[in-house]
């Protein structure tokens, strides 16, 4: 009784062995990585150049901002020198900046402390 199917022919290609299969495998492995390491070093070098010079000039202008903010400071203890006198005016001017320093430091050691506590936690 024939059914119109016919039945595939066996494969008679010889197989190589299994050392062979898992030493090609390894070496398409090892050359898939290294090919990823060339792929991600292409991509990566120009984008580091760039994020350094703009690294750069966000020091440069965190410098220049600290050395405006001491001016300030500077002018204004100056100024409050006249009516209050120097050390009254440097306690005026320098005790409110610590203050503030000081809350801002706290709130900045909370968050990180809430940043970092999830994978302290996960520490063994």
């Amino acid at each position: 009784m024939e059914s119109g199917v016919e039945a595939d022919p066996p494969n008679t290609a010889p197989h190589p062995p299994l050392p062979d299969l898992v030493r090609q495998f390894a070496n398409d492995g090892l050359a898939l990585v290294r090919a990823e390491m060339v792929l991600a070093r292409v991509w990566l070098t120009p984008r580091i150049a760039r994020a350094a010079i703009t690294m750069g000039l966000l020091a440069g202008a965190g410098v220049l901002a600290f050395l405006g903010a001491i001016a300030l400071v500077v002018g204004l203890v100056i100024a409050l020198a006249a009516s209050l006198g120097p050390a009254l005016a440097g306690l005026a001017v320098g005790g409110p900046a610590l203050i503030v320093a000081g809350l801002l430091a706290w709130l900045g050691l909370r968050r990180l402390i809430a940043l970092i506590k999830p994978l302290l936690d996960r520490l063994p």
